[in-house]
């Protein structure tokens, strides 16, 4: 089970910034379909099992403090 139980957001966020990225993004679904966010259509999502939060919603709102855009990819 995923729990993420080490997952710091505002230092992921930091060290990408510190990087020199003007960017950051992540894979918000693979293929089996667990996706890294609070979603509608699956159960099977971060919000609902696993850690409990929605890793995609927190890591866009960290890089915007930070002045740096987020994308997102869809596999």
């Amino acid at each position: 089970m995923f729990t993420a139980e080490k997952f710091d957001v505002a230092k992921w966020a930091e060290l990408i910034k510190n990087g020199g990225a003007k960017f950051a993004g992540l894979v918000s679904e693979h293929a089996d379909g667990f996706a890294i966010w609070s979603s509608k259509l699956t159960r099977w999502d971060s919000k609902g099992m696993g850690p409990k939060c929605d890793i995609m919603g927190e890591l866009v709102t960290e890089n915007r403090k930070r002045d740096m855009k987020f994308i997102v990819t869809y596999h």
